[in-house]
């Protein structure tokens, strides 16, 4: 596939399995890779610049005389997908991909195992849920503290319910006493028992895995929520589906996609570029689950594109206008004698996945 410019294509990735966190599984097939697929929406939208992924086929020429003059054999040894994304690095819109490269995310900013708070974060508002619950609703009647501010911000359910450990976006602001979310709850918030969070913005811990094989939660932490949404057999998983659209009838779909490595760029002189080498399992031309792009990946569906709710990330954001701190190992924390000044850098992280 010949690489996108990104202002005339779009680009998209979700994390698998369309199976569930239980039964999915890596596809050995097209017919489990078909089940595998997820359908990528608006809000999967990656800031695409340009992509390079294709199928490498390789053929191996037997090397035999085969009784006639002049004409030789070869067969088909591999189809190797593999390939380049490059991307713009923004604040939003990342999340998934960096989750797949670096293994899983880190349940809380301080220690671990700790209570899987996925997002934690200072949140700008706490409270219960009080009042007659709905499946797109947030009630609090008896705090009454939300405000029309909070539309487009994130609510987070979290204590020891069944409702524990749902994110959602609060896309409608209904009085001081109840929020709309823009996706129903899998789980209703319970009355009196259901403890929220509600915040902008959110801080993200990725770790790196020794493994990027599927992996129980619960063989990671042992506090992981099984009494919320979560089940005991729930797993990690570190691939996804990844499409391209270019203005065509249907999107070419890239099937459980892991990716091998991440390299970020920084220069005083642009803002974040990220290069992505991607391994999918396949590649899907006429995917029935990602049918079309026209209905589903309008830019206006998603908020992230706007400098309203989305930033680029420059260089001047850096702490000290251009300040990295580099100690000594378990050296302690460090502090402003360990600041060096710098005008541009790179990190890679390679998974090694390659053959």
């Amino acid at each position: 596939m010949a690489g996108g410019l990104g202002t005339t294509s779009k680009g998209a990735f979700r994390i698998e399995s369309d199976q569930g966190m239980v039964t999915g599984t890596y596809p050995v097939s097209e017919a489990k890779a078909d089940l595998e697929e997820v359908l990528l929406d608006g809000y999967d939208q990656i800031p695409l610049a340009s992509e390079s992924v294709t199928e490498n086929r390789e053929n191996e020429v037997a090397e035999t005389l085969l009784g006639t003059p002049a004409i030789s054999h070869h067969d088909l040894v591999a189809v190797l997908p593999e390939g380049g994304i490059d991307i713009h690095g923004f604040y939003d819109g990342l999340d998934q991909l960096i989750a797949c490269v670096m293994g899983y995310e880190h349940p809380g900013t301080d220690a671990a195992p700790v209570f899987p708070d996925y997002t934690k974060g200072t949140a700008e508002k706490t409270g219960e849920c009080n009042g007659v619950t709905g499946n797109t609703k947030l009630i609090d009647d008896e705090a009454s503290q939300f405000l029309v501010g909070d539309i487009g911000k994130f609510v987070q359910l979290y204590g020891a319910n069944a409702a524990s450990g749902q994110i959602r976006r609060i896309s409608a602001h209904v009085g001081t006493d109840e929020l709309t979310v823009d996706t129903a709850w899998d789980v209703n918030p319970i009355d009196g028992t259901t403890l929220y969070k509600i915040s902008q913005e959110f801080q993200h811990l990725y770790e790196l895995s020794n493994l990027l094989q599927e992996e129980l939660w619960t063989d990671i932490y042992a506090l992981y929520p099984v009494t919320g949404v979560g089940t005991t057999n729930d797993k990690i998983f570190r691939r996804g589906t990844l499409g391209f659209w270019k203005g065509g009838s249907k999107p070419w779909i890239w099937r459980s996609c892991f990716i091998n490595s991440i390299t970020f760029n920084f220069s005083a002189r642009s803002g974040m570029v990220i290069n992505i080498n991607a391994i999918p399992f396949n590649l899907d031309r006429d995917s029935a689950t990602n049918s079309s792009t026209a209905a589903n990946w309008k830019f206006s569906e998603s908020p992230l594109f706007s400098p309203a709710e989305n930033e680029r990330i420059l260089f001047n954001h850096l702490s000290g206008s251009g300040y990295l701190r580099i100690g000594t190992f378990a050296g302690g924390a460090m502090d402003a004698t360990d600041e060096y000044g710098i005008s541009d850098f790179s990190i890679t992280i390679n998974n090694n996945l390659d053959i």
